[in-house]
C-alpha cells in the first residue's frame, strides 16, 4: 500500500512539473509572442499613413515622403450597421439592409464634406458592409468646417483621425521620388517609388488607430480608438541625396522660375546630393498630357550640351599632346571649311591672337574646331568613352533616358561635334559626372543616387558601388581645372564669381533648330564645382530657352554655390 502511494504521489509530482514546465514555457519564453497574437486576433487597426507604402529617406535619415499631415474621414462599417440597427439604446434592433445604411451613410457624409463623389462613395461603402470591411478611409485632407460639421452630426461609425499624407504637395524631390497609382498607392509608377516598389508597397504600418473587438469582429462599445506606434523602420529606401541642398536648389530654381535642371553631385564618390527638374509637378494633381512635360527629369534627359563638350575636346588635345597651353591660335570671328562653308564664332569680329588657355577661357569656336580637327575623331570618341558620357545609368535606380554620341565623319561633322551640336547629346547629370571626375583628379566612379534600403523584414541591403577608375591622367585633371578657374576669374564665367569661395567652371550655350518668332530658342548652361582649391561638390545648371550661359545659368550656379557654403561652410 505504501508503495502504491509513493508510485501516485510521484506520478502526479510528475504532471504538476510538466504542467509547470508547459505553464514557464508558454507564459514566460512565448508569453509576448502569444500577447501578440491574441492582440491582433481581438483588434482593429486604421491606417493613419495615406498609402501602406515604406519611407523614403535622405543620406541623414530625414524623411522625404510622409512629411505633411492632415486629417481624413474613416468610416467603421460593421459599427456604423450596429448602431444604425439599435439607435438610442432602444431595445428594439431594426434590420436595416446594406443598400439602406449606405444610402443614409452617404447622404450624411456628402452634407458635410464637399467634393465627394456620391455614386462611388455609395458604391464604396455598399461593398465594404457587405464584404464586412473593417474599415474604410472616405477622404482625406479635409477643412477645419467639414470637421467641425462632422462633429456636430455625429454620424454612427465614422471618426475623424489624424493622417500623414505621403507627399508634400509643393513636391520637393518630386522628379526622384516619383508617384504611385491607385486609391491605396498599389503600385509605384515613376521614379523611386517604382524602381524600389517591391520594398516599398505593403510595408508595415509605424503608425494607427487601434480599437478592440468582439469574436463578431465588432467594436466594443465604449472602447475608444488609442494610438498606436510601431518601432524601426521596414521597407524604406535610403538616398544619397541631401534634404537641405535639396531645398537649396529647388528654391532657387523655383526664385529664377525657370524651365531646365539643376544636378550636384559629391566629389569625388559622385553620389547625388541633389537633383531637381523644372516645371515641377503636384504628386497629386498629375497631368499627363501637360503641355510643359513637368513630368518630366530634365536632369536625366539628353540634349546638345553646346561648348561644355569642350572639356573632353581639352582633355583628348592635352593627352594626345595635339595642343599645350600656351599654343598661339588666330581667331577672326569664324573657322572657314571652304568659302562658302564656315562655322561662325559667338564673337563676330573675333578674338585675334589667342593662347589655348584663352581660348578655353573666351570659349572660342573657331579655336576649338582647329584643334578637334588636328586631335582627329577617333581620338576624341576614345575620351568619350573614357569618362564614360554614353553610359545611362544611375546606381541604385538603373538605366534612364540616354543617346549615343555619334560624330558624323568629315571636318564639318567633327567641328560641330567639338562645339556640342550635331551628333552630340548628355543629359545634365552626365555632365555633373564628367566635371566631377576633372575635378577629382581624372577618377571616374558611376553616380549613385541610392545608399542602401531596408526590406520588408528590416535587413538592410547595401548598393553595390563601382570601383574609382583613372581615366585621364592626374596632370591632365590638373591642367583643365586650372582652365575653368580662369574661365570664372578672366573669361565668360565671370557671372559665377563669388567673393565667399573660390570657384571653377564652363559656360554653354547650345541651338536647338527651333525658333519663335523668328529668333532660334537656345538651351544655356553652367557647368562647375567648389570649393576650387579643394573641389568638393559638382554643380551643372540648364536653362531652357535661356540668353547665353554667362547671362542665365551662371548667377544660378553662384546662388546656390553661396547658399550651400551658409549651411555647409567646414
Amino acid at each position: 500500500m505504501r508503495n502504491r502511494i509513493h508510485i501516485l504521489m510521484g506520478m502526479f509530482l510528475v504532471v504538476f512539473m510538466l504542467l509547470g514546465a508547459i505553464l514557464f514555457y508558454q507564459q514566460i519564453i512565448r508569453g509576448e509572442d502569444l500577447t501578440r497574437q491574441a492582440v491582433a486576433m481581438r483588434s482593429r487597426e486604421i491606417e493613419l499613413k495615406e498609402f501602406p507604402r515604406g519611407t523614403i529617406l535622405d543620406r541623414n535619415h530625414r524623411p522625404l515622403t510622409e512629411v505633411s499631415n492632415t486629417y481624413a474621414v474613416y468610416c467603421l462599417p460593421q459599427e456604423t450597421r450596429r448602431k444604425m440597427n439599435n439607435s438610442s439604446g432602444s431595445k428594439a434592433v431594426i434590420n436595416l439592409d446594406n443598400d439602406h445604411i449606405a444610402e443614409r451613410l452617404t447622404s450624411e457624409l456628402c452634407n458635410c464634406i464637399d467634393g465627394l463623389n456620391r455614386d462611388r462613395l455609395n458604391e464604396q461603402l455598399k461593398k465594404a458592409l457587405n464584404n464586412r470591411t473593417s474599415f474604410v478611409r472616405i477622404t482625406s485632407n479635409i477643412s477645419e468646417s467639414e470637421i467641425i460639421c462632422l462633429q456636430q452630426q455625429e454620424i454612427p461609425g465614422v471618426v475623424i483621425a489624424p493622417m500623414t499624407r505621403r507627399y508634400n504637395e509643393q513636391g520637393l524631390a518630386a522628379h526622384i521620388i516619383g508617384y504611385v497609382n491607385g486609391p491605396q498607392g498599389e503600385e509605384g509608377v515613376a521614379g523611386i517609388e517604382k524602381v524600389y516598389n517591391n520594398v516599398l508597397k505593403n510595408s508595415a504600418s509605424r503608425q494607427s488607430l487601434v480599437t478592440v473587438v468582439d469574436a463578431r469582429g465588432m467594436p466594443i462599445h465604449g472602447l475608444q480608438y488609442k494610438l498606436s506606434r510601431e518601432q524601426g523602420q521596414r521597407g524604406a529606401v535610403v538616398l544619397t541625396i541631401d534634404k537641405t541642398v535639396q531645398q537649396i536648389v529647388e528654391t532657387v530654381l523655383d526664385k529664377q522660375k525657370i524651365s531646365g535642371a539643376a544636378v550636384v553631385l559629391s566629389i569625388p564618390e559622385q553620389q547625388v546630393i541633389a537633383m531637381a527638374s523644372r516645371p515641377n509637378f503636384n504628386p497629386y494633381y498629375l497631368n499627363i498630357e501637360d503641355q510643359s512635360s513637368s513630368l518630366l527629369n530634365r536632369a536625366l534627359n539628353p540634349y546638345h550640351p553646346g561648348s561644355l563638350f569642350k572639356l573632353v575636346v581639352t582633355a583628348a588635345a592635352l593627352e594626345k599632346n595635339a595642343v599645350q597651353l600656351d599654343d598661339k591660335f588666330l581667331c577672326v570671328g569664324k573657322f572657314s571649311f571652304t568659302p562658302e562653308l564656315s562655322i561662325a564664332c559667338w564673337k563676330e569680329e573675333g578674338h585675334g591672337k589667342i593662347s589655348f588657355a584663352q581660348a578655353f577661357a573666351l570659349s572660342c569656336n573657331p579655336v576649338f574646331i582647329k584643334v578637334a580637327l588636328d586631335v582627329g575623331r577617333s581620338n576624341i570618341m576614345q575620351y568619350v568613352y573614357n569618362f564614360h558620357l554614353t553610359d545611362n545609368i544611375l546606381n541604385g535606380y538603373g538605366k534612364y533616358n540616354g543617346s549615343p554620341i555619334e560624330i558624323n565623319p568629315g571636318r564639318a561633322g567633327l567641328a560641330n561635334a567639338a562645339l556640342g551640336q550635331q551628333g552630340v547629346m548628355l543629359s545634365p547629370l552626365q555632365l555633373t559626372s564628367l566635371v566631377a571626375t576633372i575635378a577629382s583628379d581624372g577618377k571616374y566612379q558611376t553616380p549613385s543616387i541610392v545608399r542602401y534600403y531596408f526590406d520588408r523584414e528590416g535587413r538592410q541591403q547595401n548598393i553595390k558601388t563601382s570601383v574609382p577608375q583613372q581615366v585621364i591622367m592626374p596632370a591632365t585633371a590638373e591642367k583643365i581645372r586650372g582652365l575653368m578657374e580662369l574661365t570664372v576669374l578672366e573669361g565668360t564665367g565671370k557671372t559665377a564669381h563669388s567673393d565667399k569661395v573660390m570657384v571653377a567652371g564652363k559656360t554653354a550655350t547650345s541651338q536647338t533648330g527651333r525658333y519663335v518668332e523668328g529668333k532660334e530658342v537656345l538651351n544655356t548652361w553652367f557647368a562647375g564645382y567648389f570649393p576650387a582649391e579643394n573641389p568638393r561638390y559638382a554643380i551643372v545648371i540648364l536653362v531652357e530657352e535661356g540668353r547665353s550661359g554667362a547671362a542665365s545659368a551662371a548667377p544660378i550656379f553662384k546662388e546656390i554655390t553661396e547658399e550651400i557654403l551658409k549651411i555647409y561652410a567646414n
